[in-house]
């Protein structure tokens, strides 16, 4: 288990730096224009992909684990189809004017479902490593392919980043049938109701879940394209980029913790170990938030080009709100590993909820400054709520939400636990 657990976190730091050199390499070639061309594509495609994800995501996981699915591979491709043709359907008729993207975000929608339908069912199987692979192959494809068209045959027009997806998604996707060929051998071809049943009535909390953290994290993204354009939303992107690497620590300590407590046979136990978590992970979260905000913009221009010149001054707007996200982070892994979806949907509701409001009331009058200041407000408060509950429902004096030596001790304690 152990090894598993560290596997993943090695997988989710490669696959962040990876990424990172990936949105280097496009905005400094392609400029602020490609980087925000290619982040409203994938988030577009993520929020779409969502209807089309039911059948091949953490609802799946969730319930596999509990049930031998045997047609699943075909009712999921038929939801898959189904589901994005409607989309299709929907986005002509609600988009106005010749939107060329429309049809680029749902076929590259059903790739991407396809591909987390065979991630999803390797994860359910326990193939933990296999899933790793898929998730670095996928990331590392689209460095490779982006780099040849650059490099190789210099190809440099905005689309050949949406053909960078596409090859990414084809070639994945492949290796993902390869790796699911024991497990496609013991599906029938056939549509189940009863399966289809069993898997919304298990994994819908997991969806609303993740559809709301979406929201929360990157609907103010569809407001930045819609109202300044891709120039606005390539900078800001980058500036959240190297905001969210910052949480890699918190979301991999998350990680350890959900494990330890979902198996644990007395989960409310861990009320004061979680605190304990909490109050480290922000203290980590602060010092890195100043090191990234100490980088001077001299820094930010050569790195990623002259368009940057401004990401400083939006960054610190995001502050307050990337501090207490790890709040956020640690909590919502201690409420999942007791089974308690509910408060990470209250707070992933309240949290989109911000996002929305403030977004259409801040977003295009102040541009950039007003995206970074919505979500910092919808960070602080999903974080607050959760806190909140977290804080009344364990009985802690304000003596207990200080900082103290024991708390690293025991912090290097747990984690060389995992480590060995």
């Amino acid at each position: 288990m152990t090894k598993y657990i560290f596997s993943n976190i090695f997988t989710r730091v490669l696959c962040n730096v990876l990424n990172f050199i990936l949105a280097l390499i496009i905005t400094r070639y392609y400029g602020a224009v490609g980087k925000g061309e290619m982040t409203y594509i994938v988030t577009l495609v993520t929020f779409v992909g969502f209807f089309s994800n039911i059948f091949s995501s953490n609802s799946l996981i969730y319930s596999y684990s509990k049930h031998q699915f045997k047609t699943i591979y075909s009712t999921a491709l038929v939801w898959i189809l189904m589901v994005s043709c409607i989309e299709f359907v929907l986005l002509k008729m609600f988009i106005p004017g010749n939107n060329v993207y429309i049809f680029h975000i749902c076929a590259l929608t059903i790739l991407q479902s396809i591909f987390t339908l065979f991630s999803s069912v390797l994860l359910a199987n326990k193939e933990i490593k296999k899933n790793n692979i898929l998730s670095i192959l996928f990331i590392a494809m689209n460095l490779l392919i982006i780099s040849f068209f650059i490099f190789g045959i210099q190809l440099m027009s905005l689309g050949s980043i949406i053909k960078m997806l596409y090859i990414a998604y084809v070639i994945s996707i492949s290796v993902g049938i390869v790796y699911s060929i024991p497990y496609i051998q013991m599906n029938r071809l056939a549509l189940d109701l009863e399966e289809v049943k069993i898997i919304l009535s298990f994994g819908y909390k997991f969806q609303i879940f993740d559809f709301l953290q979406f929201l929360m994290l990157r609907f103010s993204f569809l407001l930045l394209f819609q109202y300044e354009g891709k120039v606005s939303l390539g900078v800001f992107s980058i500036g959240l980029s190297l905001i969210e690497s910052i949480w890699i620590i918190s979301r991999s300590i998350a990680t350890l913790n959900y494990i330890k407590i979902a198996n644990s046979s007395e989960p409310k136990s861990y009320g004061r170990f979680t605190l304990k978590l909490v109050r480290i992970s922000l203290l980590i979260s602060i010092l890195l938030v100043g090191l990234v905000f100490l980088i001077p913009t001299d820094v930010y221009i050569f790195i990623f080009g002259k368009y940057c010149q401004v990401l400083k001054h939006y960054i610190r707007w995001l502050i307050p709100g990337s501090i207490i996200f790890p709040v956020f982070i640690i909590l919502s892994s201690y409420y999942s590993g007791k089974g308690r979806m509910d408060y990470n949907i209250i707070a992933c509701g309240l949290g989109s909820f911000i996002s929305i409001v403030l977004g259409f009331l801040l977003i295009r009058k102040y541009e950039m400054t007003g995206t970074a200041f919505t979500m910092s407000i919808s960070f602080i408060v999903c974080s607050l709520f959760l806190f909140y509950k977290f804080y009344k429902s364990n009985n802690f004096t304000l003596s207990d939400l200080l900082i103290n030596r024991n708390d690293f001790s025991e912090f290097n304690s747990f984690i060389k636990k995992y480590l060995h």
